[in-house]
């Protein structure tokens, strides 16, 4: 015969500590996936779903923006951390817009840049181009460029 001898204060103490570490384990895990989750969009409304080419045209046609897929450029990026002069300038038009380049320091990004085709500014032509900046398959960035050397550079979303 086989027999266990348990002091119930001890049994008590044990499961006590067993609930805390589970506890501790599960906000810790909330807390590193909610850091690295990325918004489904930054205004009610807007999709920011950028995996596909199909997503990246909804996502332009959002603000009736029409592009040359045939355009496309696409390079690797890091933002820098901490964001460099140049970053925070960028960084600046992009808060106006409900984005935030200061929470993806470190991280690595697709910068996307297309032709504009068609816009419903008819200040917006085919000297214009439409850029993004993708991390995770969602828009962190956007903004619209005259790449001349008198060129200017603006938000896409309106706000």
């Amino acid at each position: 015969m086989f027999m266990i001898s348990v002091n119930a204060k001890r049994l008590v103490l044990c499961g006590a500590a067993a609930v805390l570490l589970l506890s501790a384990t599960i906000g810790g895990v909330y807390l590193v996936a909610k850091r690295n989750t990325v918004p489904a969009s930054t205004q009610s409304g807007i999709d920011l779903r950028a995996d596909t080419e199909q997503q990246r045209t909804a996502f332009f046609s959002q603000f009736e923006l029409t592009v040359d897929p045939e355009s496309e450029e696409v390079r690797e990026v890091i933002i820098p951390s901490p964001l460099d002069d140049v970053y925070e300038t960028y960084n600046a038009l992009q808060v106006k817009q409900g984005f935030d380049l200061s929470r993806y320091c470190g991280k690595r990004a697709k910068s996307r840049s297309y032709t504009v085709l068609s816009a419903a500014d008819p200040a917006i032509d085919g000297s214009w181009r439409v850029n993004i900046l993708v991390y995770q398959g969602k828009v962190i960035a956007a903004d619209l460029a005259q790449p001349a050397l008198d060129g200017s550079m603006r938000a896409l979303i309106p706000g």
